[in-house]
């Protein structure tokens, strides 16, 4: 069995790290995380009939890269819209090439798009009231891009 517990990390880190909240028990946790795709950092622990153990941290992440998205203008807040993502480059970093599908954009871009990318991972430009991204994300965790 597993425990899965939200975490919502805390500014003050005086006495913990986080918040924790126990969310599921469920016998299959990767299952589990397909079909609810959470959107916020969580832990799971296992249960072997005496004791539990911490099998996957909050600040672990299942699958991290880079994405191209985006948001209607206005609506740039993950908390309450998560983004529409275009295409997924797991494993891509900020130092791997603009894919082509987000090239095909450049008209849009403004021209310090690549000190954006290098500095901060991200960059981000508006087209026909979307807002939109190419950036970083970690599990459902997206770069707001500003």
């Amino acid at each position: 069995m597993y425990l899965i517990m939200r975490c919502d990390e805390l500014g003050d880190q005086y006495e913990c790290d986080a918040n924790r909240e126990p969310i599921a028990i469920t016998s299959d946790w990767k299952n589990w995380l397909k079909e609810n795709n959470p959107d916020y950092l969580f832990e799971v622990y296992s249960w072997n009939g005496t004791s539990m153990k911490c099998i996957k941290d909050y600040n672990s992440f299942m699958e991290e890269g880079m994405a191209f998205y985006w948001w209607y203008e206005g609506e740039e807040d993950c908390e309450i819209n998560p983004p529409h993502v275009i295409t997924k480059w797991p494993n891509y970093n900020r130092k791997n090439k603009i894919p082509n599908e987000v090239m095909k954009f450049k008209n849009y871009f403004d021209e310090e798009y690549k000190s954006d990318l290098k500095s901060c991972g991200c960059f981000s430009f508006f087209k026909d009231g979307k807002y939109y991204v190419y950036g970083g994300y970690k599990d459902s965790h997206y770069d707001l891009g500003f």
